[in-house]
Order: structure tokens, then sequence, then C-alpha cells
């Protein structure tokens, strides 16, 4: 995860937690609310609440409740608290998985840039190819093509807002 973050130009920021064992407990919490608050988040991605892993689910969950409280002074973390909600969206599972998608973003340009980046997660790619059969780029592909079908380009992803409490925007938010 480390070489794609550094390819996108981002901070990769790991908290060190078992995978497969992620638990909502107060001091994960905590640090989430305090990073996305020392980060300045006004737009946040995150899992789906209906997934085929664990820890995808509660991360949706811990993200609810931490974006709900970076703007908050209730919880007090080493950052201040944020001006205003950041927006989330979801993103879309892989697999079976009824996903109400709503907004499309068209990727045709980058869908290449994509997935040279999610080659670089090592390991996520060879977890997928034992599991699957497919590695990454096929299954980008596939599901990028259909929801780039759907609204008439070559490749698209889609997103659904989160419904919580200051995470709608009245404006737009995706190109």
């Amino acid at each position: 995860m480390q070489a794609l973050a550094t390819a996108a130009g981002a901070e990769y920021i790991n908290f060190r937690e078992l995978d497969e064992f992620l638990y909502d407990t107060p001091e994960l919490r905590l640090r989430l609310i305090d990073v996305i608050r020392r980060t300045g988040a006004d737009l946040i991605f995150t899992h789906y609440f209906e997934d085929y892993n664990l820890d995808h689910t509660t991360t949706n969950s811990l993200v609810r409740q931490a974006a709900l409280h970076a703007c908050l002074p209730v919880l007090p973390t080493d950052a201040l608290p944020l001006k205003q909600h950041p927006a989330i969206f979801m993103v879309e599972p892989h697999g079976p998985v009824n996903f109400p998608a709503s907004h499309y973003v068209d990727i045709s340009e980058w869908h290449a840039e994509k997935v040279a980046l999610l080659l670089r997660h090592e390991s996520q790619e060879e977890a997928m190819r034992l599991a699957t059969g497919s590695g990454l780029e096929a299954m980008a592909r596939r599901l990028d093509s259909y929801r780039g079908e759907q609204v008439g380009c070559a490749y698209a992803e889609c997103f659904v807002p989160m419904r919580a409490r200051g995470a709608l925007k009245p404006y737009g938010v995706l190109p």
C-alpha cells in the first residue's frame, strides 16, 4: 500500500490493526477522528455498508462515527475540530452486492493509471489472484467497463453518498 500511496502522491497512514480483525474500539475511533481532523478532510471515500468482508463494514461504521465527531468538540484529540463535516461517499464493492449507485465519474482518461496504481499494491494483487484466479486489473476492467457502459463512456466508477448528518452536501462534490 505504501508503494501505491507514494506513486499517487498521497500520504499513507496505517493504524497497524490486525488484518481481518478490525473492531470499533474507543481508542481506534479517537485515532481516526484525530486523523480526519489533522488532514483537514473535506471528502472521504469509504466502503459500502454491505460487503463481503467484516473489516470493510467495520470501516464504514468507523468512518460514519469519526467523521461526525471530527467537527464537533465533544471528543477531544490533539487536532482541532474541522469547521464543517466532510462529504462521504461509499465505493462499490467487488462481487455480487446490490449497490444503489447514484453518482458516476467518467474515469476513461485515467483507467490505465488506476490499474497501474492498483498493481502496486502487491499483497492485494496476490491475494486476489489466489482467492479468485483473477487479478486486480481484470476485476477493475470488468466493473469499470460495466459502469461506463451504463453512462455512455469507456470506464466509470460509481458511488453512493453516505446518508449521515453533515455528510450529504447541497452542492456537487465529485467531478
